[in-house]
């Protein structure tokens, strides 16, 4: 009876103990952390401190990674890519991340926090405040998976003159794959040889997603099943990639090496960041700027996530709203602000890609809130990627479209299966803050980094060991 009458005593002590120990923990700094470029540490410092000083109770600690974009890159093996996704978000709480860099994959492994809970429950944040498209940008399979910071819309550049010359119609919301087609055709200037000398168009963005996309009545993505699946089953798809592979085959989207972006030799048709139209140049002929067929533009994001690896979601989220609502956290990226409202950060020191004041004239900064607003988001291009290994399919193996598609359908759902295998095992950790050395008297303690202009970082295991030793 007395061991009995002890062993409740001594539960009785566990409990009281736990259910102490939030009470004592509200008492203690909270430390979390962010994961910014190397080269936007500075900028990031100025804005970390000012949400300590509106959070007390809340310390970050700036974490930096080399080059200028998530060390993410969605990788032609999918275990080397998810295995590079979980190194990140162990590398601290709170990550950047943008679109071309976060996939499905990365959140059905179970990498990433869902936000959706957070903000769901949030009365302090308003999505109206925010572009439409840019909001959508990272929600897909019933979650949100960052907020966006800041973004970029992809739009059609042309030269009125080579389109009136040609007696074609200016690019608008009505063109059809058939009048893409005609004017690349039409634009094309060949030399003696019958080579291409300056191509009738050109992509300066890093995928053609988004304009093809914009070309079809029908989405590519199953909402229905979670992680949604590809829908290429589409003859207008396998149409859309068959006329594109016939402009290939007869070298009208081949680039010559001495075309570059100058007004002597630019295309006369091109798709382009809208950052491109943001800069006005009196010594350049110019650029009109329209929308992509059916009144849409492709959308890019960058913005914040938060490893599912955090044991301070509530602060981490804070942190990333926070960030949302700062121009200069924007500056720090291209684009323009996600929040609609927002101001948009001056051109100085420590801000990359901020805008030189009066660089958006009214009839392009009107254009890109319509892009922005109607865009299409990466949400809705998930899979988009895809066409372009199919198109190279087709180009290098000699498949029909319907062929092409099957087998990236194939490799998409493989890469799915992989994903949610790795979710039944996976278990994150952020690594947690460094502390300060303890030090003799008469020792110091040096930080030593090193940082390259380049991704990925060259020598990098070297350099490492040059610092820990």
């Amino acid at each position: 009876m007395k061991r009995q009458k002890l062993w409740l005593f001594s539960l009785f002590v566990v409990l009281l103990a736990l259910s102490l120990t939030p009470t004592l923990a509200q008492n203690e700094e909270t430390v979390i952390s962010i994961a910014v470029p190397e080269l936007m540490k500075d900028t990031f410092k100025t804005i970390i401190d000012q949400f300590e000083s509106e959070n007390p109770g809340i310390q970050v600690e700036i974490r930096t990674v080399p080059g200028f974009e998530p060390p993410l890159y969605p990788m032609e093996e999918i275990d080397d890519y998810l295995d590079a996704v979980e190194t990140y978000v162990r590398s601290a709480d709170v990550v950047f991340v943008n679109t071309e860099a976060l996939t499905p994959e990365a959140t059905t492994a179970g990498y990433f926090l869902d936000l959706a809970p957070l903000v769901d429950t949030d009365t302090t944040i308003n999505p109206a405040d925010f572009y439409e498209s840019l909001w959508r940008s990272f929600q897909w399979d019933r979650g949100m998976w960052a907020l966006p910071v800041s973004g970029e819309a992809s739009l059609l550049f042309y030269d009125p003159a080579a389109f009136d010359a040609a007696e074609l119609p200016y690019p608008n919301e009505n063109w059809t794959l058939t009048d893409l087609a005609n004017a690349i055709r039409a634009l094309t200037q060949l030399d003696a040889d019958g080579k291409v000398a300056i191509p009738g168009f050109m992509n300066y963005e890093r995928g053609i997603e988004a304009l093809l996309v914009s070309l079809l009545e029908t989405s590519l993505v199953d909402e229905s099943t979670t992680p949604a699946s590809p829908l290429f089953d589409n003859p207008q798809l396998e149409e859309l990639l068959t006329t594109w592979a016939d402009l290939a085959a007869k070298g009208l989207l081949d680039v010559p090496e001495n075309v570059m972006m100058t007004p002597d030799n630019r295309p006369p048709l091109f798709l382009g960041s809208s950052f491109m139209g943001q800069v006005n140049s009196p010594d350049e002929k110019p650029m009109a700027a329209a929308l992509l067929p059916g009144g849409r533009a492709g959308v890019s994001a960058s913005g914040f996530g938060i490893s599912s690896g955090t044991i301070y979601p509530d602060a981490a989220y804070a942190l990333v709203k926070f960030l949302t609502g700062r121009p200069e956290a924007s500056g720090a990226f291209f684009g323009v602000p996600a929040q609609k409202n927002l101001p948009e950060p001056m051109a100085t020191e420590g801000l990359r890609f901020a805008m030189p004041a009066g660089a958006t004239s009214p009839e392009m900064q009107a254009l890109l809130d319509t892009a922005l607003t109607n865009g299409i988001s990466v949400s809705e291009t998930r899979y988009a990627p895809y066409l372009e290994t199919a198109f190279q399919l087709m180009r290098e193996s000699g498949l029909e479209a319907r062929e092409a598609l099957q087998q990236v359908e194939a490799q998409i759902l493989e890469r799915q299966t992989a994903a949610v295998t790795r979710r039944d095992t996976v278990q994150v950790s952020v690594t947690p803050p460094i502390t300060a050395p303890e030090l003799a008297p008469g020792e110091i303690a040096l930080k030593f980094g090193a940082t390259a202009s380049i991704s990925p970082f060259p020598n990098q295991e070297a350099w490492e060991q040059a610092m820990a030793d």
